[in-house]
Formats: structure tokens, sequence, C-alpha cells
């Protein structure tokens, strides 16, 4: 399931089911692959800033979060976490922004897989809560692992 955003690209409240929907990263498959196609949610961030839900309740559990495959050098980052979402973000304001050694960092020149806890729950009394109590404590873990052809 992925969080649906409203045309402020705060979360709507509602959590959405990604099989048949340009969300639907349950196997692997090409990151930008319809990351163009006619769907609302797409249109709305022009492209991927969503969060996944990894699970409905709060647990120090490590889930595996993300498969991520570079095809032409072979690096695969997996992504593993106790938080209970994962933010996809693709880039999609990137627009000609400089970068290190004079590079332009284009649209969609990059991505980012955020662990977090399900964006705006302190307003969305259904969701996990985010509220740490005086005494409690907070801890979280997330893992990104990196392998090459070389090294698996």
């Amino acid at each position: 399931c992925y969080q649906p955003v409203n045309k402020s690209q705060v979360p709507d409240g509602k959590i959405a089911p990604v099989r048949n929907t340009p969300f639907d990263f349950t196997r692997l498959r090409k990151m930008g692959k319809r990351i163009n196609d006619r769907n609302l949610q797409l249109l709305i961030s022009n492209g991927y800033d969503h969060s996944w839900i990894l699970k409905e309740k709060l647990s120090l559990q490590m889930v595996h979060a993300a498969t991520v495959k570079e095809i032409t050098g072979g690096i695969e980052l997996n992504l593993y976490t106790t938080r209970p979402a994962v933010h996809f973000y693709t880039g999609n304001f990137l627009e000609h922004l400089a970068g290190k050694k004079y590079s332009i960092y284009e649209s969609r020149g990059g991505f980012c897989l955020e662990t977090q806890h399900y964006p705006d729950a302190p307003n969305k009394p259904h969701f996990p809560t985010t509220i740490l109590q005086q005494g409690q404590q907070f801890y979280s873990k997330t893992i990104y692992s990196f392998s090459t052809p070389a090294n698996k």
C-alpha cells in the first residue's frame, strides 16, 4: 500500500493498494517505466513523491523495505528498517540545479528512499502515533546494504 496525496502533496489520510497501479513495485521493474502514466498521483507530484506502507503497527521488527538494482554495473541496494514506511522521491523538482564540479542536476536525475513514520501522522489519528511521551525512548534502525557482482 501507499499513501495518496492531495493537491498540496500532503497525505490525504487514505491508504491505497498498489496492485495494478504505477505504484506497484512488489516485483522488480524499472523505476521510471510508469512514471509518466496519466495517473493523478503522479501528475500531482510530477513523479514519485509518496510513502509506501511497510507495516501497520509500530514495532522494532526489521523489515526488508526495498531492493534497487543498477543494470549496467550490477550494483544492488537492499534497504532494511524498523520504520513503518519508506518515502520514495524521484528528484522531480531538480530542474537545472548546480551540483558538484559544475554538474547540472536535471529533473528526475536521482532518487531517494527515506525510512520514516507515516507522513502527517500527528494530524491523522488512525495512523500509528508519532508522539513520544515523557519517559519513553525512541529507537529506529535503518540499513542500506550495497553489493556488487564481485562481492556477492
